[in-house]
């Protein structure tokens, strides 16, 4: 029994075949393991403090620079009543939304202090 399986492991392995499908298969598998390599470094560098509180104050700018657009379209006379109160309460909501993110970026900014690189190090 064993002679008929090492003679058909020697048959297989005497095929040309056989050998690039090994060579695809490995050549598969280091771009897969590069790939996720890769990955990683993207999700450690975009969960590092600097960066979120960046994306932070990028949040914190388009905020206010909707709060400008309302301000101006606030000052025009000929819009309703209805549309009026719908940009006061969006821009309530802006508001809101600024100070919640200033809330959010003061751990980060611990953390930068610091020298932690994840916010969990802090808690």
């Amino acid at each position: 029994m064993l002679t008929l399986i090492g003679n058909e492991f020697r048959k297989l392995l005497s095929r040309k075949k056989t050998y690039v499908v090994f060579l695809g298969f490995a050549a598969f598998m280091s771009l897969m393991v590069y790939a996720k390599y890769r990955e990683n470094k993207n999700i450690e560098y975009y969960n590092s403090p600097e960066v979120r509180l960046q994306q932070m104050q990028e949040s914190i700018n388009h905020f206010n620079d909707r709060m400008k657009e309302i301000d101006k379209e606030l000052k025009k006379e000929d819009i309703s009543e209805k549309v009026r109160t719908e940009l006061n309460v969006e821009k309530r909501y802006y508001t809101e939304d600024i100070e919640r993110v200033k809330n959010s970026m003061k751990p980060l900014e611990e953390a930068i202090k610091t020298g932690k690189n994840r916010i969990g190090e802090l808690i």
